[in-house]
């Protein structure tokens, strides 16, 4: 992801030769990196984060992706997976365990996907097609997985549990799985489409738009609306925090996608939480 992420450059396929092609070298002297240099995380330990024959300094970018990457699929695994049930090997071996098993692929990917884009995004202020795509893709094998597998009837077929029923808004969201992804991805598109046309796209980007809406065919309905409160909250701080210590004016753009990509990953883990909290300090049916 990282070697993806440094190389690729607007007007470039994402996969193309140009950006994967080629071995690994160091940014300053050009030198090529031997395999013992890129082991993640160990070798920027090791080397004390300076390249072995010019002692230039290697972007801190590197370790913080790796950590990420490998945290990420790490914790969708015991999302998915009972702790106590993880001591267990044989458990985990178990035809059983087969349908989480594949739960903690999709979603690992998918995680994944938004890592890389959320880089990409904040160093070229824009978002591939291609990754939007292979999401999109990644979500349609999802839906079509819960709904092959039964999970989306012990899964309430959201994220954040009981509480998607307080939003159902008179269609059975909660009987037809489809019918509830179609509606997030509906609900998330139109959305953030309403603030790139009323700005004429100075607000936000298109990739944005398709991004919310693909994002919101994976989530589903109410899911998608959470996701979009979490990400205009965060990113309001983010730049509030930004303009505070002047690396950013009023009138500058800040990418969304790394907003939008760490509130899924809050919905993902605690939206359950995060809507409990929320009513029961603001209480807005007293």
């Amino acid at each position: 992801m990282n070697v993806v992420a440094f190389r690729f450059k607007e007007g470039q396929f994402l996969f193309g030769r140009r950006v994967i092609g080629g071995r690994s070298a160091c940014r300053h002297c050009k030198r090529i990196l031997a395999w013992y240099e890129l082991i993640p995380l160990l070798s920027f330990v090791i080397q004390l984060g300076k390249c072995r024959a010019c002692g230039s300094r290697i972007s801190i970018q590197y370790p913080i992706v790796e950590f990420l990457a490998g945290s990420l699929v790490t914790l969708v695994a015991f999302y998915f997976f009972d702790f106590k049930r993880l001591t267990y090997v044989n458990y985990l071996l178990s035809g059983e365990s087969f349908v989480l098993w594949i739960a903690v692929i999709i979603w690992s990917l998918i995680f994944l996907t938004l890592l890389l884009l959320s880089v990409i995004d904040y160093r070229e202020y824009l978002i591939p097609d291609e990754i939007l795509y292979f999401l999109a893709f990644l979500g349609i094998v999802w839906v079509s997985f819960l709904v092959a597998s039964g999970m989306s009837d012990n899964f309430y077929g959201s994220f954040v549990g009981s509480y998607a029923a307080i939003f159902d808004i008179g269609f059975g969201i909660d009987s037809n799985t489809f019918f509830n992804h179609f509606l997030g991805a509906l609900a998330g598109s139109l959305v953030i489409g309403a603030i790139f046309f009323l700005s004429r796209g100075k607000a936000i980007g298109f990739g944005d738009v398709i991004l919310l809406g693909v994002l919101g065919f994976i989530f589903g309905w109410p899911d998608v609306a959470l996701i979009l409160v979490i990400s205009f909250l965060i990113g309001a701080a983010a730049g509030l925090i930004l303009i505070a210590r002047r690396e950013k004016g009023m009138k500058d753009f800040v990418p969304f996608a790394p907003f939008i990509a760490l509130s899924s990953l809050v919905v993902f883990f605690y939206g359950a939480d995060v809507l409990r909290w929320y009513f029961i300090v603001f209480n807005p049916f007293a």
